[in-house]
């Protein structure tokens, strides 16, 4: 994210939605943005209105709390792997998407590490699934 602003992918990374699902939401007015010559981008105030649509803070949660419970569960191998929910308190929707930037730049180098992210009444959460080590080496890059 850049000058406060994700692009379609990094969106998609955070909400766990897919592309395509964006796309549809883009399509039929519930997400907005703005399309440039490298794609969609959409600012800290898009994702903002975008994530207070009820059906959507419903299926973000959902997804984030199927990362967990699917590690939980054991539907996934999980030996050798983490899985985290952190929470930080932000004192506005712009500190949690710097967070959140930092997040994404860091799990760029991974190689498999599920995130998704979700700003709510000045709680950020984020949840991370993946190998130990790489998680580890993510949060002491991040809260350094």
């Amino acid at each position: 994210m850049t000058e406060n602003s994700c692009s379609l992918s990094q969106l998609s990374q955070m909400s766990m939605l897919t592309e395509r699902t964006l796309h549809n939401y883009l399509k039929r007015g519930l997400l907005h943005g703005k399309k440039t010559a490298s794609g969609w981008r959409f600012s800290n105030e898009d994702i903002t209105r975008f994530w207070a649509q009820p059906f959507v803070n419903a299926a973000v949660n959902s997804k984030q709390l199927g990362l967990a419970e699917d590690f939980l569960q054991r539907r996934l191998p999980t030996a050798g792997q983490i899985c985290m929910v952190y929470d930080y308190e932000a004192k506005s929707p712009d500190e949690a998407f710097q967070l959140c930037e930092c997040f994404l730049s860091a799990i760029r180098n991974c190689s498999d590490v599920n995130f998704a992210y979700h700003y709510e009444k000045d709680i950020m959460r984020v949840t991370l699934r993946g190998k130990a080590d790489e998680i580890i080496t993510i949060m002491n890059g991040v809260l350094k």
